[in-house]
């Protein structure tokens, strides 16, 4: 079946209709505009703040002095935030903050075995005193690779 549409449909409502939504169209397009203007306003300024340098903590330079023991005939590097704290013929302390990091100590008496991590043993083959160096985790790869037998 063909369906027949009357011709006399009046054109009014139809073109009311269609400005309609050219003017509904228009504005939501200034709205989005404006959305779009907002956003770029926002980025121009965030991009136009000048950069704040960020502070970088200040670093103490590490510095090391080489201890000598005359007595034990071993001499190694230490860093210097550490104090000699108390020094004896066969024995000598190193701390930083009330905190003992390394002990020293030597004499005639053979090395025994130990299972501790933190002690470092030696023995002196120009004076045959066994050296005995009780050191904190941190110092221990700086202690081993300075440690050194000085001649008497």
């Amino acid at each position: 079946m063909i369906y027949n549409y009357p011709m006399n449909v009046k054109s009014g409502p139809v073109i009311f209709l269609l400005i309609l939504t050219i003017i509904l169209i228009f504005i939501l397009g200034v709205r989005y505009g404006q959305k779009v203007e907002k956003a770029n306003k926002i980025i121009n300024y965030a991009l136009n703040l000048p950069a704040t340098p960020t502070l970088q903590p200040t670093q103490i330079p590490l510095g090391f002095n080489e201890y000598l023991h005359k007595t034990c005939g071993v001499k190694f590097l230490y860093p210097s935030s550490l104090q000699l704290e108390k020094e004896t013929t066969n024995s000598a302390i190193f701390s930083e903050k009330n905190q003992q990091l390394i002990k020293l100590s030597c004499d005639l008496k053979p090395i025994l075995a130990t299972d501790e991590a933190d002690l470092l043993q030696r023995v002196n083959t120009r004076n045959g005193k066994t050296i005995r160096i009780f050191i904190d985790k941190s110092l221990r790869p700086l202690i081993e690779k300075s440690l050194e037998f000085a001649n008497q």
